[in-house]
């Protein structure tokens, strides 16, 4: 994995560190960008259809979010976890991208950073889609490149 840009990530302080989203993994990859933990936002379905998946995810610091409801405690738990000096994860596009293009995004991650009084890293996981291809599985050769501006 190629990773640029890791300077952009406050050492203190919180921040709502965004991108773009391909894959499921996304965030796994988002996270090694950053030297301190990453919160994010992740649709609630997801952490309920399976119950270890559900363990996994809120371990590794992810709390669920009812999309398309107005999700205030998630939004309020955002804002809080910012406001006291974490990294929140966010992928405004608000789901995944199947065609790899960019959607347009959602108000949510500005809206948090705002009321958080905190500063929005944008970064990018450029080719993702490719770790899970059956041809690469053996492949030594950095392919997801992950960039923060």
């Amino acid at each position: 994995m190629q990773v640029e840009g890791r300077e952009h990530i406050p050492v203190n302080g919180g921040c709502v560190l965004t991108c773009n989203h391909t894959m499921g993994p996304d965030f796994l990859v988002l996270s090694y960008l950053s030297p301190r933990q990453v919160y994010f936002m992740v649709k609630a379905e997801l952490m309920e259809a399976h119950r270890w998946l559900g363990k996994f995810l809120a371990y590794n610091g992810c709390f669920p979010v009812r999309r398309g409801e107005g999700d205030m405690d998630a939004v309020r738990h955002a804002i809080d976890l910012v406001r006291r000096g974490y990294i929140l994860g966010m992928f405004p596009e608000g789901t995944r991208s199947r065609t790899g293009t960019l959607q347009r995004g959602r108000s949510g991650a500005a809206y948090v950073a705002i009321q958080a009084q905190a500063p929005v890293v944008p970064a990018a996981v450029i080719n993702s889609e490719t770790i899970f291809k059956r041809s690469n599985y053996l492949s030594l050769k950095p392919r997801v490149r992950v960039t923060a501006r």
